[in-house]
């Protein structure tokens, strides 16, 4: 319960939301620079996305503890995402990521309230270098706890729909600690210049909070403590004539996570598995399309530890392929679609969204309004597919749309 002297998350997103209007149309509208002959080194995105999930006669999940179960209606979801980047002194690229997001969870029950999850993420920062002599890339980054942390049993619930892979809505704002990664990548070409090939390695290190692991596992978010990330990968991309193929390969080692049980209680240790992922994308030289890409990924975690024991069924598999590109209609102005499928396996750890079986098919289709300094993305967004929890199953609907500016200067 929040005290009511407190500016709630969802007053701060209402009171953002005018500044972020006002933020956008500045960027847009602002008159170049006696510079702006010159190519755009910096650019910032700012977009508005909302979508809807509504579940076909409800969907049975368990709580937080497994010792009751809800009838989930359907979701809402706003947000708020903003992107900058800017290169420093012609060597160093800078990012920095925020944004807010307001979501709701209903489930069935004539006087049952929404569960309401509203509030700041965190601000996300990166600066890398190409080190071209060397072919070497060096990246640097660290995640500013700015975002909403110690989530409640209600806001925990909302999370479970708003955050699950097998419904796959635009990842909530919330909070995750300080972070902090490094990586190093090393590039190679062949004399041809047809074949290029990359591999790298980096570290993260987590704050003391995370709760997509911690639903993912199944554990509380607020008890959650994750361990440390390492990442091996690597990628090749060819060119074949005028087309070009690309696949990229990880694989991620995790450390052991601590779930607290109390002051007096040894914390549980759990280890999420190792995760391999595989990414292709095909690339065909046409001239009817712009951008045009094939593209498939697949995702495999192995089973997850606690204390040491391995949970059976604790793996989790997704799949996705799919089609992009996009149709000029004048000079300013593209129709761009894009049609996925999705299959995600259940983690059969508890009955919950969170960890629910899912397919899917996603269609997109929207504009692309182009300008020497600016692109404009407005776009509608579907996702229709089916859904399993292990308690109940069903078919879901999710509508959206967004709205992209990105401003190059």
């Amino acid at each position: 319960m929040h005290h009511s002297s407190r500016v709630t998350p969802r007053q701060a997103i209402l009171a953002a939301l005018p500044l972020v209007a006002l933020l956008a149309t500045s960027i847009a509208l602002c008159p170049n620079s006696a510079s702006a002959q010159a190519l755009p080194n910096s650019k910032i995105t700012v977009g508005v996305v909302f979508e809807r999930v509504n579940f076909s006669g409800g969907i049975l999940e368990s709580d937080l503890a497994g010792a009751d179960s809800s009838r989930v209606l359907s979701a809402t979801s706003l947000s708020l995402p903003l992107q900058f980047s800017t290169v420093i002194r012609s060597a160093w690229i800078f990012d920095l990521g925020a944004g807010a997001s307001n979501g709701k969870r209903q489930a069935a029950g004539a006087n049952t309230p929404s569960d309401d999850l509203s509030g700041v993420g965190d601000v996300r920062v990166r600066l890398s270098r190409r080190f071209d002599r060397l072919g070497l890339r060096l990246t640097v980054g660290g995640n500013l706890p700015t975002g909403v942390t110690g989530l409640d049993k209600s806001q925990l619930l909302a999370l479970s729909v708003l955050a699950s892979p097998a419904i796959n809505l635009t990842q909530p704002a919330v909070g995750f600690g300080a972070g902090a990664t490094v990586g190093l990548v090393k590039s190679f070409s062949s004399s041809s210049r047809q074949w290029g090939v990359a591999v790298g390695t980096s570290f993260e290190w987590r704050g003391e909070y995370d709760p997509f692991a911690a639903l993912a596992v199944g554990a509380s978010a607020s008890a959650y403590d994750p361990g440390e990330v390492i990442r091996v990968s690597a990628g090749a991309s060819r060119l074949f004539g005028e087309s070009k193929g690309l696949v990229t390969a990880s694989l991620d080692l995790f450390g052991t996570d601590l779930v607290s049980q109390g002051a007096n209680i040894k914390p549980v240790e759990v280890q999420i598995g190792p995760t391999v992922a595989i990414d292709g994308q095909w690339q065909p030289a046409t001239t009817r399309f712009k951008n045009a890409a094939l593209f498939g990924a697949a995702r495999l975690r192995s089973a997850l530890k606690r204390d040491g024991t391995t949970l059976p069924n604790s793996g989790n598999t997704t799949l996705e392929a799919g089609l992009r590109g996009a149709k000029a209609m004048t000079g300013h102005t593209d129709v761009v679609f894009e049609l996925s499928g999705r299959l995600v396996t259940a983690v059969e750890i508890d009955n919950r969204l969170a960890t629910a079986a899912s397919t899917s098919v996603a269609p997109v289709l929207g504009l692309a309004i182009n300008s020497s300094m600016w692109t404009l993305q407005p776009a509608l967004t579907a996702r229709i597919g089916t859904v399993d929890t292990g308690i109940g199953s069903g078919g879901f609907t999710v509508m959206g749309a967004r709205l992209t500016l990105e401003r190059r200067f």
